[in-house]
């Protein structure tokens, strides 16, 4: 899109934001102090003017924890009640009344769980004021069950608030919105969130990519551009995040530079996965699943309090198991896509009132098969050497392969973490002291022939510690200036020890194998003599990465409408490496074996934040900001030769700009948010292939001198009846190399950034109908995607570009007290795509690449039970 274009629709953009002011009413700041919930219902009436009516029992030992926001009356009455099991109603435009919560089944998806309460279902008062209307639709009510859209409360800035006081762009799933759209990996949120992108190749190698920018994360001295966060702990290696989404609270997906509040930094954006907490309740719940090829799934949880309200439980389990899609007609084994297991147990003590200290224990096990790889592209040229043998017969389509190996991959991985909230009478303390394991392994036929030619060994073990201390400012704490200030600052420290071998192993017809039987027999190094031995090619590679880092970040009220934001981190990164090439054969071309290297780099970084939001109205906020982000460089650990292996990529660095709306419209029955941004890379780390000085093939990354990425997204809910809902999204994005020479050979400047689609958009209908004593609910759901490269030459070489397509789901549900059920089907039109390519060399319409293909048509149905 040309500058033109993009200008035009910042402008239009604008107009759209202004022209909307006009459907809200005015909000102001409230600043409540934590205390009894009577006497904070009291200030309540004071400061806003409504008249709260209850019986004085409803309320007696009850807490409020008060509140310092800038939102609305009805707002701040939400955030009064939060834990304490009451919600409220109006009964005209001016008074409210009060009652306990959960006493209705649960009708539709405005009524919210224990945690998204904040507008739930406005239902009936069991004992109504003395002489108040009841009929809010003569009354002129402000709000009512039929017009309140569900709204999501989020931890993207480290404390709760409403999703739509959030200055920043963030999209956010509750776990009964997951549940209603049979949504139980990551890589299916993608989908549904403008502007995201995941693929993979295995379970060790996603692909994740926000508004362009992502990473691969081949190398073990490599770090990702998006960051994985569950529960407040940093992933470093984003293979552990891929565990399935089990017993989920929330999952948010926050877009750009990410550092001022959180403990690693982030460039392109943050995944933030909150799971269920323990809570005094006694909560259980467990479903099953059956679908085809032969899916089997189980998921539980149980918690409650264990010693009175002073120690609090929850433990919840995920199992599944998919038969493959993809069959290896050599030995006839059909490659399983999905086998793991995973158990998480959580305690909270509450030794006093004001302090909580949690342990969660994680632990996963995943046994697959390795990759989702289907045929070369173009087939594979070497097989056509003279002496090589050609496959037997040729594969009858893209899901069936003829492989002389079955692959394998096993992952382990183990997770502790202690987190320690503090209430001082000035401030808060949050301790989070993480520690985590993660055991790869991994083989796979890498030529994916019959013939006994490469294989690729992997095993990998990596280990996490990381320590953050964060201090919080508390309603009439230090420095709040009359409450008018938040604040947090925080210190992080990181050391992350991935440890890798990697056997690039040469069968009897490989050209390494024929190449040493020529060299035995006195002839030249070519491979022109049948292979006598097996030969092991090892790479092993040992880094400790050291991360120490400051942050803090503060939000100043400027005026009742207007608030200032003010942000800062530095980060100091050091990654020590040894890098040691070994093999059985002293040296067969084109491995250039043996060789050690050892690096030491290190690098530091000050990166700002600066954001002005205004609130128009009750329900319509905007905002701008200006920030920086950082990404550390790394090893070429991926190399054949010592010379390539001392080859060092520099950092990543990000300017950022973006202007954003929020607003509920028509009484809350439409949520519509945009924004818009434009980010300026320098040194962008892009991932390619090239060929060795000895002609081995290896994936490099490497420095592009500049990028742009910039676009406008839309994202909204709407209720258009009591029973129908739409939710939708939408991305426009351009992102283009401004200058980028591959090889000093190749020009790629004005190219598309890999896995860049210049349009995509989603949509999800949901219809939901009582019959009986139960509930039916309907759901479908499409995304689009436009055509896309996966490599920087922009389709060069061959099947490196994928073409436009969308996925449907759909799912039928009947629930009924504590029990559901449900019928789904996902990518019911059997879509066949691919979700990522690698390329073996340089950018060539001869080069060869394997293809990953996504998911085929899936369905199953789902048995739940839950109590709470």
């Amino acid at each position: 899109m040309s500058g033109t274009r993009f200008t035009l629709t910042l402008v239009t953009f604008a107009c759209c934001t202004f022209s909307a002011i006009g459907f809200a009413a005015d909000r102001a700041r409230y600043v409540i102090h934590p205390q009894p919930l009577d006497s904070a219902l009291k200030v309540f009436a004071e400061k806003t003017g409504y008249q709260v009516v209850y019986p004085p029992k409803l309320v007696n030992a009850l807490e409020s924890t008060g509140s310092s926001h800038f939102i609305s009356g009805q707002q701040l009455m939400h955030d009064l009640l939060r834990d304490t099991g009451l919600t409220f109603e109006f009964v005209n435009d001016r008074t409210i009344t009060l009652r306990q919560g959960g006493a209705d089944a649960k009708i539709s998806r405005v009524n919210a769980s224990h945690e998204t309460s904040l507008t739930g279902p406005l239902l009936a008062q069991n004992e109504p004021a003395p002489g108040s209307q009841t009929d809010s639709s003569q009354s002129g009510s402000p709000a009512s069950s039929a017009s309140l859209m569900e709204e999501i409360t989020v931890t993207a800035r480290r404390k709760q608030e409403s999703i739509q006081d959030v200055p920043i762009t963030v999209s956010a799933f509750t776990g009964d919105q997951l549940k209603t759209a049979n949504i139980v990996n990551l890589d299916d949120v993608a989908p549904m969130t403008p502007g995201m992108y995941f693929g993979k190749q295995n379970e060790s190698r996603p692909q994740l990519y926000i508004r362009g920018v992502g990473s691969r994360q081949f190398d073990a001295g490599a770090e990702g551009s998006v960051g994985l966060f569950i529960d407040e702990v940093y992933v470093g290696r984003f293979s552990a995040g891929l565990s399935g989404l089990f017993d989920i609270e929330r999952v948010e997906v926050l877009k750009g530079p990410q550092g001022t509040l959180y403990g690693r930094n982030t460039i392109g954006g943050a995944i933030n996965i909150i799971t269920n907490q323990p809570t005094e309740e006694f909560s259980a719940n467990a479903e099953v699943s059956l679908g085809n090829y032969d899916y089997i799934a189980a998921q539980g949880a149980i918690g409650g309090a264990i010693g009175g309200s002073e120690v609090l439980g929850r433990l919840a389990f995920d199992y599944r198991e998919r038969d493959g899609y993809v069959t290896n007609l050599t030995t006839g084994t059909r490659h399983k896509p999905l086998e793991q297991f995973a158990v998480r147990g959580k305690l909270l003590f509450r030794p006093t009132d004001t302090l909580d200290i949690k342990l969660t224990v994680d632990v996963n096990q995943a046994d697959p098969d390795a990759g989702l790889q289907g045929e070369y592209v173009g087939g594979l040229p070497v097989l056509a050497t003279p002496g090589f043998l050609p496959p037997p017969e040729t594969t009858p389509d893209r899901f069936n392969e003829f492989y002389n190996t079955d692959s394998r991959f096993e992952r382990d991985l183990f997770g502790i973490n202690a987190r320690l909230d503090w209430s001082f009478d000035n401030f808060s303390l949050t301790s989070i002291t993480a520690y985590g394991e993660v055991d790869l392994s991994e083989a796979r036929d890498l030529d994916s022939t019959p013939v006994d030619g490469m294989e690729h060994i992997t095993d990998e073990e990596s280990s996490q510690f990381s320590q953050e201390f964060r201090l919080s400012s508390t309603p009439g704490g230090w420095l709040t200036f009359d409450d008018r200030v938040d604040w947090i600052f925080g210190a992080y420290y990181l050391v992350e020890k991935p440890d890798r071998l990697e056997n690039l192993r040469g069968g009897l017809d490989s050209i390494f194998s024929r190449i040493a039987a020529s060299i035995d027999a006195g002839g030249p190094p070519a491979p022109i003599a049948p292979g006598q031995m097996h030969i092991d090619n090892f790479l092993d590679v040992n880094v400790e990465t050291t991360s120490l880092a400051f942050f803090g970040q503060a939000s100043i009220d400027l005026s009742d409408r207007m608030s200032l934001t003010l942000g800062a981190r530095y980060t100091h990164d050091r990654k020590e490496g040894v890098y040691t090439g070994t093999s059985n054969r002293d040296f067969v071309p084109p491995i250039i074996l043996p060789f050690t290297v050892e690096l030491s780099p290190s690098w530091e970084s000050f990166d700002p934040k600066v954001s002005l939001d205004y609130a128009w109205t009750d329900d319509i906020m905007t905002y701008v900001s200006y920030s920086e982000g950082f990404k550390s460089g790394g090893f070429q650990f991926a190399k054949f030769n010592a010379e390539e292996a001392r080859e060092v990529f520099d950092p990543e660095d990000v300017v950022a700009y973006e202007i954003g709306m929020k607003s509920s419209l028509f009484n809350r029955r439409l949520r519509l948010n945009a924004s818009a941004f434009y980010y300026d890379y320098s040194d962008l780390q892009v991932a390619k292939t090239l060929v060795s000085d000895g002609g081995a093939p290896s994936i490099s990354t490497v420095n592009a001198a500049a990028a742009t990425t910039k676009g406008l997204e839309v994202e909204g809910s709407w209720m258009i009846t009591d029973s129908l809902f739409l939710d939708f999204g939408y991305a426009y994005l351009d992102a283009t190399f401004d200058e980028y020479i591959f090889d000093d050979e190749l020009d790629f400047t004005g190219n598309d950034l890999p896995r860049a689609p210049e349009h995509s958009f989603n949509a999800a209908v949901t219809f939901e109908q009582p019959v009986g004593a139960g509930l039916i609910r309907f759901r479908g759901d499409y995304s689009w995607i436009d055509d896309h490269f996966f490599e920087p030459d922009q389709g060069l070489t061959l099947g490196t570009t994928q073409e436009a397509f969308g996925l449907l789901n759909i799912s039928l549900a009947y629930e009924q007290g504590p029990w559901r059920v449900s019928a789904w089907a996902r990518n019911l039109t059997d879509e066949v795509y691919r979700t990522t390519t690698l390329s073996f060399g340089p950018p060539s319409p001869t080069t060869f690449t394997m293809e990953y293909l996504g998911l085929p048509r899936t369905y199953g149905v789902t048995i739940g039970w839950r109590y709470e």
